[in-house]
């Protein structure tokens, strides 16, 4: 229920709270940052249709230092078969080989990245991106959301990269090409 995973969630705070602080003398948090903690599980739904639910969950926390950390993790689900639905189950390995150059190619054309410059001079850490299990799937595109730190520093925030269906239909496996017509 979601008042008892609430409660669960609270338990889990507080335990790790004392837990990190259980050495803090009592007047070394007169300050009030060195007992700062915050944390917050936000979860909506980013994308829906008869067959597809895509659940869209920020994570935020600050446990002190210049800023908190954050991140969104997408779920997709089959709402036919009832399960989760990862990169493996979209795309035949001959597809998930291609999406490297894809991936560029793409973050290239949304971010206005000019084809002599490379990916780090454009900001990322690497001149490869890799792709990652973090998919928000839909018939219109494939997108993939790369978290602070991940591909580029936090200054960039978090980087989405959208690839149009069309340029992954011949890698489309059959049953997600049934799940978003």
């Amino acid at each position: 229920s979601i008042g008892g995973r609430m409660l669960e969630n609270k338990k889990a705070f507080i335990k790790d709270f004392l837990e990190t602080n259980k050495d803090l003398a009592r007047d070394e948090g007169m300050d009030g940052w060195s007992y700062s903690r915050e944390e917050q599980d936000i979860m909506t739904i980013a994308y829906m249709d008869k067959n597809i639910i895509v659940l869209s969950r920020m994570l935020y926390s600050y446990t002190g230092g210049a800023h908190g950390y954050y991140g969104t993790q997408y779920i997709c689900l089959d709402l036919n078969g009832q399960s989760v639905i990862k990169l493996n189950d979209v795309l035949t390995s001959q597809g998930i080989s291609k999406l490297p150059r894809l991936l560029e190619k793409n973050y290239r054309l949304q971010n206005n990245v000019e084809p002599k410059q490379s990916l780090q001079e454009a900001g990322l850490f690497e001149d490869t991106i890799k792709a990652n299990d973090n998919i928000l799937l839909t018939p219109g595109a494939l997108i993939f959301n790369y978290t602070p730190y991940e591909i580029a520093p936090y200054a960039a925030g978090e980087v989405m990269i959208y690839i149009p269906i069309n340029e992954l239909e011949a890698y489309l496996k059959p049953e997600i090409k049934n799940l978003l017509k």
